[in-house]
């Protein structure tokens, strides 16, 4: 009787996970703005690949890699502009930049004035 139930826990439990994948898949992958600019969504699957790749360019930093092209304040100048160019919700990206850099000890970054009101 109790694996019974556990076993019906657990069902219902999977129902549900798999009813909020569906959901959300359904969501749309970006929207437009009113100028016509097409955004992608702010979703979890965005955010995962995002951290991913923020995460391992914070690591080089921190270890010492030179980038050959460019500063690592101009690269991340770069990112977080795209993000404000290309991203639904470009404000949590920029705080989460700032928050990991601090935390690995790099160094503040130089913002140009119109990115300087993000990320705080």
């Amino acid at each position: 009787m109790m694996y019974a139930i556990a076993a019906a826990i657990l069902l219902a439990g999977v129902i549900l996970v798999i009813r909020a994948v569906r959901k959300e898949r359904q969501r749309p992958d970006h929207h437009m703005t009113d100028d016509g600019q097409v955004l992608l969504a702010d979703t979890w699957q965005h955010r995962r690949d995002a951290v991913t790749g923020y995460n391992a360019r914070i690591r080089l930093e921190a270890k010492g890699f030179t980038l050959p092209h460019a500063t690592w304040n101009d690269e991340w100048v770069s990112t977080i502009r795209a993000t404000h160019e290309h991203m639904a919700n470009p404000q949590w990206h920029t705080a989460y930049i700032m928050r990991r850099r601090k935390a690995a000890k790099l160094p503040d970054l130089v913002l140009p004035p119109d990115l300087r009101h993000t990320g705080k």
